[in-house]
């Protein structure tokens, strides 16, 4: 095709008859010659759907790196996305790797592909992601950089979909309904700087959607007084404060928020510290009443 460009065409023929087959290595072979040989909408159709059977039943995490770099090469750079909603589901078989490079791969795939058509079948996906990788800081980090990304495409989707499941799993460490500890003995559990990284950037996200969309916020808020006992980075329980403080709660509510504040400081020692500085000033006026009694002397 090279030498006499006048017989691509009858050579694509005979490629398209060859994606027919079952063999992965002729049909890899066949797909990556398509893409040489044409930029058609046809033949590009033809190359994804090949590098799409491929994905669905290859195992070895360097043969799906290199399909989904061929994908990402044609979709991304080339800008012809053809027709691969259908395969959306093996885009996100392929976010199950424990592989974050297939991993990033296949996100920056399929934030090409959402639509407003799937938008909400993703949404639904990464809420369950976002619970499913809670014991993983790596991958919860690599999550929140995708909601960034997705965000950036459908704000209001994503903001809406994953701003509560964000506080349930990711701004707290320790399991939800134990009881209120103070917040210096909770900083004693934190063992990893990635786990107040990641508390900090979703404390950080989440404000961002509410600031956005301000109809989230009284649902936000509610929710961070649901787990404020349990957050122990003290970035994220500042920025989980001011949310909550700049809410305009009811007149409950904000009793109710003030209530589980205190019952997280602990017992305030106010009290105790005056009554302390009362008897150290009671105490020093009797021991100088005493002194002055032995210096008088009485004159008969």
């Amino acid at each position: 095709c090279i030498a006499d460009p006048s017989e691509k065409q009858k050579y694509i023929a005979y490629l398209i008859q060859f994606c027919k087959s079952k063999n992965s290595s002729v049909i890899l072979e066949c797909s990556n010659t398509l893409v040489a040989l044409s930029k058609a909408q046809n033949a590009t159709q033809l190359a994804l759907n090949g590098y799409m059977r491929l994905l669905a039943v290859q195992t070895e995490n360097n043969v799906i790196l290199a399909i989904l770099e061929k994908v990402e090469l044609i979709i991304i750079k080339n800008k012809q996305k053809g027709n691969l909603s259908a395969h959306l589901g093996d885009m996100i078989k392929a976010m199950g790797s424990e592989s974050i490079e297939i991993r990033e791969k296949a996100l920056n795939i399929i934030i090409e592909l959402a639509t407003e058509a799937n938008i909400d079948e993703l949404v639904e996906y990464i809420k369950k992601a976002l619970k499913k990788e809670k014991a993983n800081p790596e991958f919860r980090n690599y999550w929140l950089g995708s909601l960034e990304k997705f965000s950036e495409k459908f704000p209001q989707k994503i903001f809406e979909g994953v701003s509560i499941p964000l506080i349930e799993e990711y701004l707290t460490i320790i399991e939800k309904n134990e009881p209120c500890i103070q917040y210096t003995t909770i900083q004693s559990l934190i063992t990893s700087q990635m786990t107040k990284h990641i508390a900090r950037k979703a404390a950080i996200f989440i404000r961002k959607g509410i600031n956005m969309f301000p109809h989230l916020r009284d649902q936000v808020a509610l929710k961070l007084l649901e787990f404020l006992p349990e957050i122990s980075d003290e970035i994220a329980l500042s920025i989980s404060l001011s949310i909550i403080g700049d809410t305009p709660l009811s007149e409950e509510g904000s009793l109710n928020a003030l209530e589980t504040i205190q019952n997280c400081i602990g017992s305030l020692p106010l009290v105790a510290a005056k009554n302390a500085v009362g008897e150290k000033e009671t105490a020093q006026e009797e021991k100088e009443v005493a002194h002055t009694k032995r210096k008088v002397k009485t004159v008969v």
